[in-house]
């Protein structure tokens, strides 16, 4: 079973301690620290799972969704947002809230992390 995750974060500490925890649970991992990078990233590799941080520079999270929703090749991917931003999703309109998967909120737990991308695998799987 392919289950590649593509982790998309400025942040290179987080990015090293989601792609641990990530590998240590027998999951793929491929890394984009850089936000202008993510679309090329998921054409080239095509994950699975894209765990995509919302606050990053040149384009935030909610743009480079917009760019991988509207190619066919990349549409159907579940999309994990991670933000620092807690209650960034409490009043989300429905139409923006079916473009993603699910949303973590950072500092996360090592459960949580894992249970939210092998629920996003199941939903893509299937």
């Amino acid at each position: 079973m392919n289950n590649k995750v593509l982790i998309v974060d400025d942040d290179a500490v987080i990015v090293q301690m989601m792609t641990q925890i990530l590998q240590e649970e027998g999951f793929a991992v491929v890394t984009a620290l850089e936000p202008l990078r993510v679309y090329d990233a998921a054409k080239r590799e095509r994950p699975n799972v894209i765990l995509l941080d919302i606050m990053m520079p040149y384009l935030d999270g909610w743009d480079e969704l917009q760019l991988l929703r509207i190619d066919p090749e990349t549409e159907s991917i579940p999309v994990v947002f991670v933000t620092a931003k807690h209650g960034e999703f409490d009043n989300l309109p429905l139409e923006k809230r079916t473009q993603f998967f699910d949303y973590l909120y950072k500092p996360f737990e090592i459960d949580e992390l894992i249970a939210k991308v092998r629920a996003a695998l199941s939903a893509h799987l299937n």
